[in-house]
């Protein structure tokens, strides 16, 4: 309770003491509100909560605390925002003065302001090593508090638990020295009880008032006891009033040119300030100085400040700050590939401007001014810009030379002859080569002759500076022996495709072909052929691919293709027999009797182009279609031919390039003539019929035969045709 109660006391003494700063406006009157309070710890120290809050209750004037007395435990750069205080806790060992000092900032006016609270020994809880909850305070009832206590004076003795919920408490009070009180009227002790209230703490207590007898010191023995445990025994000095004196008297802050004045009055505990009339910016004020309400407390020294006189705020050429400008920081050009530069000073106050050149190369003009707020020169009429002047040099590029690269003749190994010298001639950016008085651009291959050649370099402009050689010596030779001629073989080897003979239905080779180059010989498949004389030299070869290579005679060199792939193509068709059609035919004529004699039969065959008669005869054996005897042929060369009766064969056959069509055979019978009926009669020998018999049965048996013969042959013959 005592802990709140100090507590309270202490935030209206604060309040009460910085409500007269805060009639300010915002800006000079906005200010860190500092609170402390302080309260046992179970292991017997204390704990002080430090409370520190922004006086602008609204969340956008937003403040910071720039410095802190106690860093450690109020850390600087803490945002004070709205109406809820920050608080901060240390622990301490014993009852000590403490005093916190906070500077905050209000971003939005750029104002800085300073506070101080200090919280004194007296403040601590006695005993704190007691069990919490209970504490004993004494107050007086007397009006001259500014001497120790006497008889007749009146002391109250405050118990009180402070916590929340409903317990009950007891107490007495036991002279220092065994002393006993005249009309104390305390009851024995945990036989007064009393219902705490559970509503507001500070009621919590118990109150006995008595008149004070001659005490030696005023000390006194307090027991006391709660229900809910809690007891605190020992002496308490209910001596005189301490005495206050005021540490930091009311000052004015001169005016800046952007702020007025203002009072500057720093927090104290248990004084209060008061100031006459209401704070309202610039104007003359009386601060006076009157301790609060709490008990124990006197006033020492001087209360009242007067004619403190508030300046308003400053205006003029007295609120710039004088300023210097300084010449810029210049490099100059000194190599090509460089930048020049201007580097522009940063004086504070003053504006910088390059208002000539590039600042890289060439002339440049830097002009300075002051920015508001600050002035050039001790007298308003000083000029207020100043000019730096100056030149970085021209810029060139870096031109590197690069060295050409020369070659001799030579003899040329693919072309024949002599191989033109060159100088290989770079391109470099800036430069210009030249042979000669001839200037050359590059990337280029120059041709020149044997002998001394010299390549001079030069810059192509101003713009440009030449790093390197600026001219460049060669020696260029000839070949010291003779060079081989080149030629170019012009009429180059092809194929001809395959061959087809239509009468026999054949395929025949087809060609490689090779025209004759002079100097040059040539192989096929790496097989020499001849080709020395004048013209197309053929040579015969199936279908396929050849290599025609192409060899140079000495002191000749082939120029572009020597090897030369030669296609034999296959005949383009099926490769087919061409035949003309033929109708051959055959007729048989009887004997006849023609003077009494047995004139012969005839056999009679139409003779054509394309067509071969034979005439087959049978004789001998019998059974035509059992035994075959001899068989004898002979061609049909004339139209007629004349046989005797019997049986015949007469087979055509077609001559290459043509083909029978009809009938190819013929078995023709001569039929005998009665003898009797020509008149003739000749001598019987008794074999005649039967030989006449037996060859007709023959020359049947043999017409079969040549029949099969003459099939298998037109079979084998169309076969093989095919298969062609």
């Amino acid at each position: 309770m005592l802990k709140k109660l100090l507590a309270v006391l202490a935030a209206i003494a604060i309040g009460a003491g910085l409500a007269t700063v805060a009639v300010a406006a915002p800006a000079t009157a906005s200010h860190p509100v500092l609170g402390a309070d302080v309260a046992c710890a179970a292991d017997g120290t204390y704990t002080v909560t430090w409370s520190v809050q922004n006086s602008e209750p609204e969340a956008e004037y937003q403040a910071v605390i720039i410095a802190s007395s106690r860093p450690g435990v109020v850390p600087v750069g803490t945002v004070l925002s709205g109406p809820t205080p920050v608080t901060f806790t240390e622990t301490v060992e014993s009852a000590q003065d403490l005093t916190l000092d906070v500077t905050g900032r209000w971003p939005i006016w750029g104002v800085e302001k300073a506070s101080s609270i200090t919280l004194s020994a007296s403040q601590f809880p006695a005993n704190c090593s007691n069990p919490p909850g209970i504490h004993v305070e004494c107050g007086y009832a007397s009006t001259d508090l500014g001497r120790p206590l006497v008889a007749g004076d009146t002391m109250t003795l405050r118990i009180f638990r402070e916590d929340s919920g409903e317990f009950q408490i007891g107490a007495r009070v036991v002279p220092g020295s065994d002393y006993g009180f005249d009309g104390l009227g305390l009851v024995p002790y945990n036989r007064d009880v009393v219902q705490l209230s559970t509503s507001d703490v500070l009621l919590g207590h118990i109150d006995y008032t008595f008149g004070v007898g001659e005490l030696p010191g005023n000390i006194y023995r307090i027991e006391a006891a709660s229900s809910a445990g809690g007891t605190w025994t020992g002496p308490l000095d209910c001596g005189s009033v301490q005495t206050l004196k005021v540490s930091a008297v009311p000052t004015v802050a001169p005016p800046t040119c952007d702020t007025d004045g203002s009072l500057v009055i720093t927090d104290q505990p248990h004084i209060i300030f008061t100031v006459t009339p209401t704070f309202a910016g610039p104007g003359t004020y009386t601060v006076t100085a009157a301790v609060d309400n709490a008990i124990d407390y006197v006033l020492d020294g001087p209360s009242e400040w007067k004619d403190l006189v508030v300046e308003p705020k400053l205006v003029g050429w007295d609120c710039e700050t004088q300023v210097v400008p300084v010449t810029p920081t210049v490099t100059s050009i000194t190599a090509c590939d460089m930048d020049g530069s201007v580097t522009l000073p940063t004086t504070e106050g003053v504006l910088y401007e390059l208002i000539e050149g590039d600042g890289i190369q060439g002339a440049w003009k830097v002009r300075a001014t002051p920015l508001p707020g600050y002035h050039f020169g001790t007298d308003p009429s000083d000029p207020q810009e100043e000019f730096f002047s100056g030149d970085l040099g021209a810029k060139t590029t870096c031109a590197i030379s690069k060295p050409p690269k020369a070659t001799s003749q030579v003899c040329d190994t693919v072309n024949g002859g002599i191989a033109t010298a060159y100088v290989s001639i770079p391109a470099v950016e800036g430069l210009i080569y030249s042979i000669g008085g001839t200037d050359i651009v590059g990337p280029v291959d120059y041709p020149v002759q044997p002998g001394t050649v010299v390549v001079d370099v030069r810059v192509a402009s101003a713009d440009y500076t030449l790093v390197g050689d600026d001219s460049f010596t060669f020696t260029i030779t000839a070949p010291a022996t003779a060079c081989d001629e080149g030629l170019t073989i012009t009429a180059l080897a092809y194929g001809e495709p395959e061959t087809c003979d239509t009468t026999t239905g054949q395929l025949g080779d087809g060609d490689v072909v090779i025209p004759h180059t002079d100097h040059v010989s040539y192989d096929i498949d790496g097989t020499a052929v001849d080709t020395s004389g004048p013209g197309e030299h053929r040579f015969p070869y199936p279908q396929g691919d050849y290599t025609v290579t192409a060899t140079a005679d000495p002191g000749w060199i082939i120029v572009g293709t020597r090897v030369f792939v030669v296609t034999v193509d296959e005949f383009p068709l099926e490769c087919e027999q061409h035949l003309t059609p033929v109708t051959p035919s055959a007729s048989v004529t009887a004997e006849t009797c023609s003077a009494g004699k047995v004139a012969p039969g005839a056999i009679t065959v139409a003779l054509m182009d394309g067509v071969s008669y034979t005439l087959l005869s049978v004789s001998g054996g019998s059974g035509a279609a059992k035994t075959v005897g001899t068989v004898t042929s002979a061609p049909i060369t004339a139209a007629t031919t004349s046989v005797s009766a019997g049986t015949y064969l007469v087979q055509a056959t077609a001559d290459p390039g043509y083909v029978i069509d009809g009938p190819d055979s013929w078995t023709l019978t001569v039929a005998a003539v009665d003898v009797a009926s020509c008149g003739t009669h000749l001598a019987f020998t008794g074999a005649a019929p039967l030989g006449l018999t037996a060859a007709a049965l023959t020359l049947l048996g043999v017409g079969g035969v040549l029949l099969l013969v003459r099939r298998l042959r037109r079979r084998d013959a169309a076969a093989g045709t095919r298969a062609d």
